[in-house]
């Protein structure tokens, strides 16, 4: 299997409250992933922190082998 994305130790804090900590995942080609936790636990946080929208508080992730910090910029976000 091909790894797709890795996660290690991602948090997200906004306005001092830490909605998630030292989250890790990997997957690979043909797999599922399913967030699952209460109403603002900050699920809907995680997808656009993960297309490098939204920064993380702490952690990192790369997709197919690439750190975050060095995708170049897509030009409808220039």
């Amino acid at each position: 299997m091909v790894q797709l994305l890795r996660v290690r130790d991602a948090a997200r804090q906004i306005a001092g409250r830490t909605l998630w900590r030292d989250v890790s995942f990997e997957v690979e080609s043909g797999d599922r992933l399913v967030v699952d936790g209460p109403s603002g636990s900050g699920k809907t946080l995680l997808l656009p922190a993960l297309a490098h929208l939204d920064p993380l508080s702490n952690g990192a992730f790369e997709f197919r082998g690439t750190a975050a910090g060095t995708w170049p910029v897509p030009p409808y976000r220039s």
